[in-house]
């Protein structure tokens, strides 16, 4: 997903192919500060988890874009504790606060 300053849309994007665009500019129509999410989200019991145990999903290069379209690293993230006992879904820090794992234990 990636905000474009100069039209004020966001576009999705599957590598160079445009898939979707909003219509209109959510900087605009949605209240700050927006909080980044990734997919996997670990902190709701009924997301949709990639990974095994054995085979755990890593982000190792979680950026930001400014709004001159440059990229920076994200200096210290947070890993929320989930909102339901006994979920399947895990998380754990690979090199706190910058790298972490999401997997689905057990299947």
């Amino acid at each position: 997903m990636n905000y474009n300053f100069s039209n004020g849309h966001l576009y999705m994007n599957k590598g160079l192919t445009t898939l979707d665009q909003t219509t209109f500019d959510p900087a605009v129509s949605w209240t700050g500060p927006w909080i980044p999410e990734f997919f996997g989200e670990t902190g709701h019991c009924e997301s949709d988890v990639p990974g095994v145990a054995g085979n755990r999903v890593a982000y190792t290069s979680v950026k930001k874009m400014a709004r001159d379209g440059t990229w920076s690293s994200i200096p210290s993230l947070s890993l929320p504790t989930p909102d339901c006992t006994n979920s399947r879904y895990h998380r754990n820090w690979s090199v706190q606060p910058t790298s972490f794992q999401i997997y689905t234990d057990p299947l």
